[in-house]
This record gives structure tokens, C-alpha cells and sequence, in this order.
């Protein structure tokens, strides 16, 4: 007769396959009500995610069930990496900043080039799952380039995506502040919040922006919304809303 732990590792292993997530060595361990399961550290692969290639689970995870339905995970760290195909849409995120300094209180398209992450967060709205909570997530964009995600939170219910974090760092970028030719800088995107469907999507949050000029620090802060409408249509609209940036 298969151990409960057995069992436990089993449901775990058909649940996560069956969205197309391969993980090696998967162990896991079931609480007396069989309503909890914790699983063990363990890395995940996951070869057609239109985001992330990797999962790893350093510190492990536990999973809360309803019959035979996961309903929420929580992990204190998780390590993933960017699918090839959206690394170069993950680095054009470091031009964010300069886009949201550029509008100046007003609204403008949202450019192309980064109309690719809002159309993947329409597609991942399609499929239900569980509410996620990741106390730590360390997201490798391209080898040598790391960001720290803290306090994220993110789940699909009836088609329906909602995230949010505590802060989103950006890839470093070069813009102009104060007039001064391009300098580095680094920017985040602080308490942002996502909300997505099959047809809008909207991100919201506020840009902080901070470089250094001859020694002097360059600190600038804007509230911004990216929403995007009619996506299940021919005729999509991205815009980009901005307040002017503040001290």
C-alpha cells in the first residue's frame, strides 16, 4: 500500500504536469487533514511557457487543496529564469521609466515594442488556477542580469488575472533627466498591480526613477497606468497614462 507522502507526491506530480510543468526528483509531504501538502525543494522545467523556462523552489512550498483542486501556494523564495523568446522584451522594460517621464502628465500609445507583455498577460488569463504567494522571487532575465521581486501575489479566477507586488525592479536603463545628456539610471515600479482578461488589461503603479549626475544624486517619482483594450478584437489599444514626475 502506497505511504500518504506517496500519494501526496503523485496528485502533486499529475496537477503540475497537466499544466505542461516537468519537475525532477518532486517529493512532497501531506498534513493529517490531507487538505495542506508541503513540497520538497525541487526545480521545475517548463518547456512551452510563453514566460519563464525554469522554476526552482530552494526552500520548498506548501499547497492548499479543495478536493482534488489546489486553491493557493505559498513559498518563501522561488528562483525562475525568462523564456528565451521574451528575454529582449524583459530588457525593453528598462525604457519604461523614460516613456513614463516622456508623457508628462498626459497619455500617449504605448509603443510596440512592448505590447508583447500585455498581450501575454491576456493569454495567461485564460486558464484558472490558484492564488500564488511568493514572499521572494529572484527572476533571471539574461545570464548575469538578476531582479528581486518581493511580496508578489498573483492568481487566475473565471478568466480573470489579478497580481500585485510590494516593488518590480527594471532592468538598467539610460535616459535624460533634467535636461542633462542620457545618464544610467535605475528605476522600479512600486506596489504595482495588474489586472487582466482575454479582452483589457491594466498595470498600474508608480515609477520611481534614480541616477546619479556629477556626483548628485537624481531621485523622480510618477504615478502611471498602461491599459490596453479590445484584445480580442482586430482592432487592439494600448495607451499609457502618466502624472508628471515629482521629486
Amino acid at each position: 500500500m502506497l505511504s500518504r507522502d506517496a500519494v501526496a507526491t503523485w496528485v502533486v506530480h499529475r496537477a503540475i504536469a497537466q499544466q505542461g510543468v516537468e519537475c525532477r526528483d518532486l517529493k512532497a509531504e501531506v498534513a493529517l487533514s490531507f487538505q495542506t501538502i508541503h513540497l520538497l525543494p525541487v526545480s521545475c522545467d517548463l518547456p512551452d511557457a510563453v514566460v519563464v523556462s525554469r522554476l526552482s523552489f530552494p526552500e520548498g512550498a506548501t499547497i492548499e487543496w479543495s478536493g482534488w483542486t489546489p486553491t493557493r501556494v505559498s513559498t518563501p523564495r522561488v528562483e525562475t529564469s525568462v523564456a528565451a523568446n521574451m528575454q529582449d522584451a524583459a530588457l525593453r522594460l528598462s525604457q519604461l521609466g523614460a516613456l513614463v517621464a516622456s508623457v508628462h502628465g498626459g497619455s500617449t500609445p504605448l509603443p510596440e515594442r512592448m505590447r508583447g507583455y500585455v498581450d501575454k498577460l491576456a493569454e495567461l488569463s485564460r486558464d484558472d488556477g490558484p492564488r500564488v504567494e511568493v514572499a521572494r522571487l529572484l527572476v533571471t532575465v539574461v545570464p548575469g542580469t538578476q531582479l528581486e521581486i518581493g511580496d508578489l501575489a498573483f492568481g487566475v479566477q473565471q478568466g480573470t488575472l489579478s497580481a500585485e507586488a510590494a516593488a518590480l525592479p527594471l532592468p538598467v536603463g539610460r535616459m535624460g533627466l533634467l535636461g542633462v545628456a542620457e545618464v544610467t539610471v535605475r528605476s522600479r515600479i512600486v506596489q504595482p498591480r495588474i489586472t487582466a482578461s482575454s479582452s483589457a488589461v491594466s498595470i498600474s503603479g508608480t515609477v520611481e526613477i534614480e541616477g546619479s549626475v556629477v556626483g548628485r544624486q537624481l531621485r523622480r517619482a510618477a504615478p502611471f497606468r498602461v491599459t490596453a483594450t479590445g484584445l480580442d478584437t482586430d482592432s487592439p489599444r494600448y495607451l499609457l497614462g502618466a502624472e508628471p514626475l515629482s521629486r
